[in-house]
């Protein structure tokens, strides 16, 4: 931007090789920035997809967690079905 001013101030003095030069610096800095913001673009692009990915691993080990609570519970209720059954058989 400051550039472009600059440029503005030297074409007022129609001074044509500074004009020119000022006019390739600021098409490599363009260039050099919209390189650096697609990488910047490709790289928050990856951490975002590694915080879905996580988000998901975490999910699946919660919901892992939760079955196998549920299938403990499961064999301890058959457990104690299976005893109080025979107890019942027994006496």
């Amino acid at each position: 931007m400051q550039l472009e001013i600059e440029r503005e101030a030297i074409r007022r003095e129609r001074d044509k090789t500074k004009e020119s030069q000022l006019s390739r610096d600021i098409a490599e800095l363009s260039e050099e920035r919209n390189a650096l913001k697609a990488k910047w673009e490709s790289e928050k692009s990856v951490v975002v997809n590694i915080r879905k990915e996580k988000e998901s691993i975490d999910r699946l080990k919660y919901e892992a967690e939760q079955a196998e609570k549920s299938r403990r519970l499961r064999k301890r209720s058959q457990r104690f079905a299976m005893a109080k059954s025979r107890k019942l058989k027994n006496g």
